[in-house]
């Protein structure tokens, strides 16, 4: 079951885009930890993406203020390297519930061959 069956959310619920970046309407996974709380670690699934912001569900709660760390399996791989992966390293500006906005400090495409596991804990 994907993250947004759980807590009954609707892309419908999405108010019309306002936006000066473009959102693609992505539904990927995504692990992450929220920096400075400790081990408290994040999952979720992507709703939209831009450059300049994420839109994701979390399967818990996140408070405000936060500074995330998150890395999306990315859905194309690299010819030579294997499987991509999206670090992303944001801060959450607001959070409805499980539904998280945020705005994206830095990111970066990283690519691993396909047996090997990535957690946030090993993001740059």
């Amino acid at each position: 079951m994907q993250v947004s069956e759980e807590v009954g959310f609707s892309s419908a619920t999405i108010s019309p885009n306002r936006r000066r970046r473009r959102r693609y309407s992505l539904r990927l996974p995504l692990l992450g930890r929220v920096i400075g709380t400790g081990p408290l670690a994040i999952s979720g699934e992507t709703v939209n993406i831009s450059s300049s912001g994420i839109l994701f569900l979390a399967a818990q709660p996140i408070t405000l203020p936060a500074r995330l760390v998150m890395i999306v399996d990315w859905p194309a791989t690299s010819s030579d390297r294997g499987r991509l992966q999206l670090e992303i390293h944001a801060h959450a500006v607001r959070c409805t519930e499980y539904l998280v906005a945020a705005k994206i400090d830095t990111h970066r495409f990283v690519s691993f061959p396909p047996e090997v596991e990535r957690s946030p804990d090993q993001a740059a």
